[in-house]
């Protein structure tokens, strides 16, 4: 018997043969497949869930490419948005933020902390936490447990 997790990789397989690599994050597929790997941690009704958004998901996808019509952000909001409070509860994940989106988040606050403060010491703990912050998502991130619009 086929488990729903080899229907679900096969599926992957197949739309990633038909869409040039260049334009998986406007389908989501790094998310995709971190749900798919890690389909196996979801209990039994999260996954029934899980397995009739993805294949869906799929099926919708494989529509879009020979019909012409495409909306990442439906895409999202339809199948992706449901999953994310899925996973994020019972799987750990976690969003994934850019680098350069946390760089520029780290100089505003920063930035904005020593005007405030004037003081080297909180500037030294903002900085110090946001290492922190940023370890923690990146460690998320090489387990295949993050998730996020355009990823």
């Amino acid at each position: 018997m086929i488990e729903k997790k080899d229907v679900l990789f096969n599926l992957l397989s197949d739309l990633r043969t038909k869409l040039d690599p260049e334009s998986y994050h406007l389908y989501h597929l790094k998310t995709i497949n971190n749900y798919v790997n890690n389909f196996n941690e979801l209990t039994y009704k999260s996954k029934e869930k899980a397995f009739e958004l993805l294949n869906s998901y799929f099926y919708d996808i494989n529509g879009m490419i020979g019909n012409g019509e495409f909306s990442s952000l439906g895409l999202f909001k339809k199948y992706i948005s449901p999953l994310i409070i899925l996973y994020e509860r019972e799987a750990g994940f976690t969003t994934y933020v850019k680098p350069w989106i946390f760089l520029v988040w780290y100089f505003t606050v920063e930035l904005v902390v020593y005007i405030i403060t004037k003081s080297v010491f909180i500037f030294l703990i903002v900085s110090l936490l946001f290492c922190m912050y940023y370890s923690y998502m990146y460690a998320k991130q090489r387990n295949g447990k993050v998730q996020g619009y355009l990823y």
